[in-house]
């Protein structure tokens, strides 16, 4: 998908690399460096994006917040539903003090 250029990670596009980058993300999340969250459309049953922390830092508090859905959800309120439920879930339950995002101003 055209969204995927402003990812880190870059677009997934075979059985095998979904595999591979589910398997990491567990890896990254038991190693405690990740913190994220499928985005599930109730009526669909169906994942139609992620949101979540990277780069956690439990000493200092911070971690970044991140981002994607499918483009054909862009602009119904997804995204910003799922961004203040992480962000409670952050300070709250994480005890973050800081939360960090970047994007690409092209974004």
């Amino acid at each position: 998908a055209d969204f995927a250029r402003y990812l880190s990670w870059g677009p997934v596009t075979s059985i095998e690399e979904s595999i591979s980058f589910l398997s990491d993300t567990m890896f990254r999340r038991q190693l405690g460096d990740v913190a994220g969250w499928g985005l599930v459309k109730k009526q669909e049953n169906r994942i139609i994006g992620i949101c979540g922390f990277t780069n956690w830092d439990p000493e200092s508090k911070k971690a970044e917040i991140g981002y994607a859905l499918a483009r054909d959800h862009w602009g119904q309120g997804y995204i910003t539903e799922a961004v203040n439920q992480v962000i409670d879930y952050g300070f709250r339950s994480m005890e973050l003090n800081r939360i960090e995002g970047m994007c690409d101003a092209e974004n």
